[in-house]
């Protein structure tokens, strides 16, 4: 009788993992609206890197949700209240570090400034001394520029004044009404939303202040490291089968192969 409770216990742990091994990883990615990476057409999910993570979840066979906000705020309360598992895209910075893990880098981005106003020029950082310069955050743009004005302080320069809005079209509102001097942008991000303006108010490019790569983050208390090399695993695959690359190309994205760190 023992062993055949013995037995029947066995299996019944055998069934169990089973069951565990092949259920579905439920993940909720949150971000904002942030064109070309991001975005909502007619309600759906659209955007480059929107795109590449529902394929990379069907890859790996989990269970994903996407949730696009207006405001980068949101997204990032939710996932660091662990009301969702993980943001995107995101640069990486010491702070973040601390709470989440990051994926492999995606894709490379570029920060600089856009104004309206012909006077306005970026050589050096010394060009901006004084102006007021929009930047949407909390966000690594915004922490950025916050230390690019340290840089300002600790030469002694008049530093710039720093106008902080909920989102990048926001602060490109705030320059077409003459509040900010010039914004401090994600230089794909501020090139979308010049083909949606008007030739007269189109903004101009003064140039690149920082090259970045673009990651997914995934709240450490929320999500194991094994579910993110996995996921790694997943987008590499794709990669290697050119899907990486088209959806850059589509969206007038830089591509650069990705690799594991």
């Amino acid at each position: 009788m023992r062993r055949q409770l013995s037995k029947l216990a066995l299996l019944l742990v055998l069934a169990l993992t089973l069951l565990v091994s092949h259920a579905k990883e439920e993940i909720e990615f949150n971000t904002q609206e942030f064109p070309p990476y991001s975005f909502k057409t007619d309600g759906q999910l659209g955007g480059a890197i929107s795109e590449l993570l529902a394929k990379a979840c069907e890859q790996m066979n989990a269970d994903c949700s996407f949730f696009i906000h207006r405001y980068w705020g949101t997204a990032l309360k939710n996932v660091k209240k662990r009301n969702s598992d993980a943001l995107f895209v995101i640069g990486k910075n010491a702070t973040r570090e601390q709470w989440l893990h990051f994926s492999i880098p995606i894709l490379p981005a570029e920060y600089g400034f856009f104004s309206l106003k012909e006077e306005v020029v970026f050589n050096e950082i010394t060009d901006l001394s004084g102006l007021v310069i929009g930047v949407y955050g909390p966000s690594n743009t915004a922490y950025q520029l916050a230390q690019l004005n340290k840089t300002l302080i600790e030469k002694k320069i008049k530093p710039m004044v720093i106008q902080w809005s909920y989102s990048t079209l926001d602060t490109i509102e705030d320059m077409v009404r003459g509040k900010v001097d010039a914004i401090y942008s994600n230089k794909a991000v501020g090139e979308a939303y010049n083909q949606l303006m008007p030739q007269s108010l189109r903004m101009r490019y003064l140039g690149t202040q920082l090259s970045l790569d673009y990651y997914v983050g995934f709240n450490k208390e929320s999500v194991s490291r094994g579910f993110v090399d996995k996921f790694n695993h997943a987008l590499i695959k794709l990669d290697r089968r050119g899907e990486v690359r088209r959806l850059m190309e589509r969206h007038n994205l830089p591509y650069r192969q990705l690799e594991n760190q």
